[in-house]
């Protein structure tokens, strides 16, 4: 309450100063560019509201005057909302508006609707939720009987530049918006006898250039641009459109040298500041008082800036902020670079950028390409680190206390030459444990939670228990818990240990959760309990669309690792696990261990970059996928107790290979009837018969190839390797499904061993190795059909409109596939003439075979 009675005072002061500023009208300026209005100008797409038919801005340095010319039509009801209001901000410190014209066309006739009291002076103060007052002011005029298919078009000069910046010039603008733009210029006129520098980004083009009346015009014209279309998540660095950069920097020296002569102070303001400190650091190391310093200028001076006019770069002196114990970024790193110093340590105000990140090394000269300030130390060891004095409540040592990884900065001071490069903070990690105990099986259970926070993640913690009330907390953690646990309580209250001095802030949870099992609803013969990583699914779900074309923004701050501890009150049945997945932006790890009725599930997570490539987004989703898919943990137990199996039963195997085995005997045995049995007699003369080759050689690596597939198959998916534990998890769950399970089992073996035998009788060239070929492909193609006919008819809940999508596309393949290779071995001539061998000797009867007769090979090419 007491805050908001101090930000209704200063709006108050502020408003006080500025009541009295007027706008006036004027002609417009005889330097400008003047265009024609297209009004009957169309933008297909009418959901905008609105379409800019001119949008004009230009720089006269010599006059410090920036004119603007805005038209635009109204398309819709949308746009009569949005822009029925026009907007002309200024900073009264050291500027004034002007407003030129204020036209409304309507059906092609002009209605001139400027009134200068029809503007009402205003102060928003846009940034007051930051605690940042920029001193400007609005007028606004609400237009009146506006229309659709109205054209509003106004112009109004700002006349004044900040006098901070010593009349040297900088500008950044960009050719392309979010809204389409029917004629767009941006032009910049100075004298010749100064120069101003640009740089071009995203294929901007190059400035036309006209020189005359002792100045030079840079100009920048284009017509009919579409919006620009901006994807979510994108990094704050990243923009796609036309970009030009001016500035009249030649390079960093000159930024550095000239803002910071405004971080200087006097002897005598050093001495005073000296003998305010003395009592704080008396009988302290450098390492303690400088520790305690940086925690009086975080915690102690209030984040709170008044940036009009020359206060936008220039600082408050550091006795006034520590007097007063409120300052801006700039403010209080100014004060703790001064603070620092009477301990005898090197430090300094450095400029970076919240935003911008590594592309900051490629921006223009000048003092706008930062946002904050922040406090650079040169460290006897010659190792530099960084405070950034604006973070409240931080943990830490000095000098191991975190700072943002800004990525470059700009010290302040006259020997700095270039940007310098940050060395990458250590990573912040949480590291969060889960204890379940479970009194009985299908009864209660409880959950202690014990979850560390290091580094900013400390910060952050220490943060949000210093503005909230432990009942807020006590509720907000409880509703956490209760969308996976309904009838979850919390047992007394959240307990926090916070290790400031090596920032560890520790939280403890303890709740009973009534009803942990669940029954499902499809199947009530037995009960469930879940388990997963709640805290770190935030992470596990990134919303993005593979087709898209900007960089996908992610946290590089990501490190997290969670564990669930389950004590079970019996011996349970678990299959122990490891999981990895690798992808060049993160990495996850799953371990599932199973001991002494003691469950371990271990849940490691960390992004290694900062943002994704559009062309690996689809990957790294992909990958996310496969991370979701293991992420939840069900417990499962019969309402007969029938899945509980002993300890040891969790890996075995027994009736897999009971099945296997039995199965494997018998089609050995059958084969071997099989190639004893059936010998067809071969019709082709000795004197034509044929090696394997033409078409054969492709079937031939086919056939080969078959068990070799098989095997991996098996080795790759664990389903063909049914644990005991699933299959008494089946059989109590799903008769059918289990029965079916066994016949694939069966059909699996016996397929592995069948394509070997084929693979024999092939090479050794026996005449009955086409049957055998052809009764293969038509048993396996008919038993894929008939199979998942079955399951999908027992199991339908579990296969979504896509997988069924999938199982008939496979199917389709497969049976075309069968179909060619049972017509090619049923009629093909080089089959008959290929497979000649029998397992009996035949005798020839040469006169079953007249001279007339050939063999034509119809099959090609031929060996």
């Amino acid at each position: 309450m007491l805050q908001n009675y101090y930000s209704v005072l200063f709006i108050l002061f502020f408003f006080s100063q500025t009541v009295a500023q007027k706008i006036t009208k004027e002609p417009i300026p005889s330097w400008v560019s003047r265009q024609n209005l297209n009004q009957k100008a169309e933008y297909p797409d009418k959901s905008n509201g609105f379409y800019y038919l001119v949008f004009n801005k230009e720089d006269n340095l010599s006059l410090q005057t920036t004119y603007t010319r805005y038209a635009y039509k109204i398309l819709n009801s949308q746009g009569v909302q949005e822009m029925s209001e026009i907007d002309i901000s200024f900073d009264p410190a050291y500027q004034k508006a002007v407003v030129h014209e204020l036209t409304v066309y309507r059906d092609g006739r002009p209605l001139d609707r400027l009134e200068i009291s029809d503007f009402k002076i205003i102060q928003r103060e846009q940034d007051l939720e930051r605690h940042l007052y920029n001193g400007q002011v609005s007028a606004i005029n609400s237009l009146y009987d506006i229309r659709e298919g109205d054209v509003i078009d106004y112009s109004f000069s700002i006349i004044g530049y900040n006098p901070v910046h010593e009349g040297k010039f900088s500008n950044r603008f960009s050719l392309q918006y979010s809204i389409p733009i029917e004629w767009y210029r941006y032009a910049v006129t100075f004298p010749q006898d100064q120069n101003i520098n640009f740089k071009l980004f995203n294929d901007a083009p190059e400035p036309k250039t006209i020189k005359q009346s002792g100045n030079t015009t840079y100009s920048w014209e284009a017509k009919s641009i579409p919006a620009m279309l901006y994807e979510s998540n994108a990094p704050g660095w990243y923009d796609p459109s036309p970009m030009v950069e001016l500035s009249q920097f030649k390079n960093w020296n000159e930024v550095a040298t000239q803002y910071s002569k405004y971080y200087k102070v006097s002897n005598s303001e050093k001495e005073w500041l000296t003998s305010e400190i003395e009592p704080l650091t008396k009988g302290l190391s450098k390492e303690e008082a400088a520790t305690k310093l940086i925690n009086l200028v975080q915690d102690e001076i209030r984040y709170l800036g008044f940036e009009d006019g020359l206060n936008s770069h220039k600082p408050s002196s550091p006795k006034t902020v520590y007097e007063r114990r409120f300052g801006d970024c700039k403010d209080k790193s100014f004060l703790l670079s001064e603070l620092l110093k009477t301990q005898g340590i090197n430090a300094q105000p450095i400029l970076v950028n919240s935003y911008y990140g590594s592309s900051i090394k490629d921006r223009s000269p000048s003092p706008f390409a930062f946002d904050h300030c922040i406090v650079q130390v040169q460290l006897d060891t010659n190792k530099t680190i960084f405070i950034d004095p604006t973070i409240s409540d931080q943990g830490g040592k000095f000098p191991d206390i975190y700072y943002p990884n800004y990525e470059y900065g700009l010290t302040l001071n006259t020997r700095t030459k270039n940007l310098i490069k940050f060395s990458k903070p250590k990573k912040p990690e949480i590291d969060s444990k889960e204890t379940f105990e479970i009194f009985e099986i299908g009864g209660a259970a409880s959950l202690k939670v014990v979850t560390k926070y290091k580094g900013s993640a400390a910060d952050n913690q220490r943060s949000v228990f210093a503005s909230s009330t432990i009942e807020n907390m006590n509720q907000s953690y409880t509703d956490f818990y209760s969308s996976l646990y309904p009838s979850i309580k919390m047992e007394g209250s959240i307990e926090t240990v916070d290790e400031r001095d090596t920032n560890v802030f520790i939280v403890k949870e303890s709740y009973l959760i009534d009803s942990l099992w669940t029954t499902p609803t499809n199947n009530k013969s037995y009960i469930v309990a879940e388990f997963r990583p709640m805290s770190l699914e935030t992470y596990l779900y990134p919303t993005a669309s593979t087709n898209r074309t900007m960089p996908f923004y992610i946290d590089s701050e990501v490190k997290y690792k969670h564990h669930i501890k389950v004590f079970f009150p019996e011996a349970w049945t678990i299959e122990n696990d490891q999981t990895k997945i690798e992808n060049p932006n993160f990495k996850f790890s799953q371990s599932i261990n199973y001991k002494n009725a003691t469950l371990d599930i271990i849940n490691e997570y960390e992004h290694l970059t900062d943002f994704i490539e559009p062309a690996d987004v689809s990957t790294y989703l992909a990958d996310h996928t496969k991370v979701q898919e293991g992420i939840t943990y069900q417990l499962s137990y019969t309402k007969n107790g029938g899945a509980m199996l002993s300890e040891n039963d969790s890996e075995s195997h027994f009736l897999t290979n009971g099945i296997m085995f039995f199965s494997i005997l018998g089609i050995s045995i059958l084969c071997w009837l099989l190639y004893s049995k059936i010998d067809p007699v071969v019709t082709v003369k000795p004197d034509h018969h044929q090696s394997i080759g033409g078409w054969l050689i492709l079937f031939a690596i086919g056939i080969t190839l078959t068990p070799i597939i098989l095997l991996v198959q098996f080795a790759k998916n664990p389903d063909f390797y049914i644990t005991d534990y699933s299959w008494k998890f089946l059989f109590s769950t799903n008769l059918k499904l289990a029965v079916l399970a066994i016949f694939e089992t069966i059909f699996n073996a016996s397929f592995l061993i069948f394509s070997i035998f084929v693979i024999i009788l092939f090479y050794k060239r026996r005449s009955s190795a086409p049957r055998m070929i052809v009764f293969m492909y038509a048993v396996v193609c008919a038993f894929q059909i008939i199979d998942n006919a079955i399951i999908l008819q027992i199991a339908p809940e579990d296969y979504t409109v896509a997988d069924r999508q999938n199982i008939y596309f496979d199917i389709t393949k497969l049976t075309l596939r069968s179909a060619v290779v049972i017509c090619y071995f049923l009629m093909a001539d080089r089959v008959k003439n290929t497979f000649t061998k029998t397992y009996k000797k035949q005798a020839w009867d040469t006169e079953s075979y007249p001279e007339e007769r050939k063999i034509i090979a119809t099959d090609s090419p031929s060996v």
